[in-house]
């Protein structure tokens, strides 16, 4: 009974093992293609690493089939065969170093079988911990930052002395050591589940936001293109008549009646609220759209745009990038006595400029050169400073913020090359 109990106890271990590998794949190699298939490989290779340890029970073949099952749990993740066994290596070295530490520390007041099981657990927990410290401080594909690894972090190191405490305070039966262990284990991979869950439930929450705010600029634009078209074809139907009547004015010598008709005609083709038109899509939709809002609020917005229309920025993008700084802008210029947010957008030498510059009164929050939420709803707006951030760090760019005499200046600048339409 208790070698079944022990073997259980292994298969688990070793299944929460590859868990956490895969975990690191995701961080490493970006998110898995299919879900549902990296489960069944984690099973799969658990078990088949578990049978070949007790058929063999040789250290050179347990490495190998340890390596093997490691790049078998990597293949949803989409990547290329050499990154991912460098990045198997690298994993095969933290958990050799932190199982090396575990059973050194851990090796006294069990029995045999039950001390291996027991340092095993707390190598899974600690290599866990590892993953949520390197998911949050390092490389991290998502785009929402994680706010609350902390509390995933206190919770695998809570773990980690309560099993330490609960084992080592009392003789235990192998039987026992089996029970806890798995119970601490499975604890510590539901909480990390669910707090994946919910932050990429959120994600896609602020990603819908974004879309549907990309939707109304887009719509509002349409609405001004089909504005400005039925100005010109009600201009254009008149058109025989409004010559004639410049003939006459001309002719008559009636120089001022007949600028001031011109003046006139003119007028009729502008919109009848300030807009800009670059010819660039997505960036005249959320401009209008702000300068919209901003209008509302008492606002102007002056526009200055030398950008050319065949930018290779993507629309999503953009949408994020201005969306943010406008908003931010605008939300600066509360309580301001003479409010106006000033926006430059320039394309020159293979680089983007950005620029949006706005009064203030509030008091601001920088840290390591970045500005933090002054929000009451800080969650959403940390996400747009830190979506500003990550955009201009994805091209590859740079950020200056300044402030001084009132004024808060945000200029960005990076790479962009121009697409031709011809070659797509």
């Amino acid at each position: 009974m208790i070698d079944q109990e022990l073997m259980i106890g292994e298969l688990l271990l070793e299944i929460s093992r590859l868990t956490v590998v895969s975990f690191y794949y995701e961080i490493l190699l970006g998110k898995s293609r299919n879900r549902l298939l990296s489960g069944i490989l984690i099973a799969l290779s658990g078990v088949a690493t578990c049978f070949i340890y007790l058929l063999f029970n040789s250290p050179l073949i347990n490495v190998l089939t340890t390596v093997a099952g490691m790049l078998l749990v990597s293949v949803p993740n989409p990547e290329k065969f050499n990154k991912r066994l460098l990045s198997c290596g690298i994993l095969l070295g933290i958990s050799c170093a932190i199982d090396g530490l575990c059973y050194f520390l851990l090796v006294h007041g069990i029995e045999e079988s039950g001390r291996t099981l027991f340092a095993s657990s707390v190598s899974v927990l600690l290599f866990l911990t590892c993953s949520i410290f390197f998911r949050s401080f390092g490389r991290n594909n998502s785009d929402v930052p994680d706010e609350k690894w902390w509390e995933l972090t206190t919770v695998t190191i809570v773990s980690v002395g309560l099993l330490v405490l609960i084992v080592e305070s009392e003789k235990m039966s192998v039987i026992s050591i089996v029970y806890i262990c798995s119970a601490v284990l499975l604890l510590n991979f539901v909480l990390y589940y669910l707090h994946q869950t919910l932050k990429e439930n959120y994600e896609k929450t602020l990603e819908k936001a974004i879309v549907d705010e990309q939707i109304l600029a887009y719509e509002k634009q349409l609405l001004l293109n089909r504005e400005q078209e039925d100005r010109v074809r009600a201009l254009k139907h008149d058109m025989r008549n409004h010559l004639t009547e410049i003939s006459l004015l001309a002719k008559s010598g009636a120089i001022e009646d007949l600028k001031s008709y011109i003046h006139s005609m003119d007028s009729a083709l502008q919109p009848p609220e300030k807009t800009v038109d670059s010819g660039n899509f997505p960036i005249d939709g959320i401009i209008n759209q702000k300068m919209e809002e901003a209008a509302a609020n008492g606002i102007p917005i002056d526009c200055k745009l030398t950008i050319p229309s065949n930018l290779s920025l993507n629309s999503f993008d953009i949408t994020v990038l201005l969306g943010n700084l406008l908003d931010n802008a605008i939300e600066g210029c509360t309580g301001c006595k003479e409010p106006h947010i000033e926006l430059e957008l320039a394309y020159a030498g293979g680089c983007m400029l950005i620029r949006v510059s706005n009064p203030y009164e509030r008091m601001l929050s920088i840290k390591n050169g970045k500005l933090l939420s002054t929000k009451n709803d800080g969650k959403k707006h940390g996400y747009g400073m830190y979506g500003i951030h990550s955009i201009v760090e994805k091209y590859g760019g740079n950020i200056q913020i300044h402030h001084e005499e009132g004024i808060f200046d945000v200029q960005i600048e990076f790479p962009l090359p121009l697409y031709s339409p011809t070659s797509v």
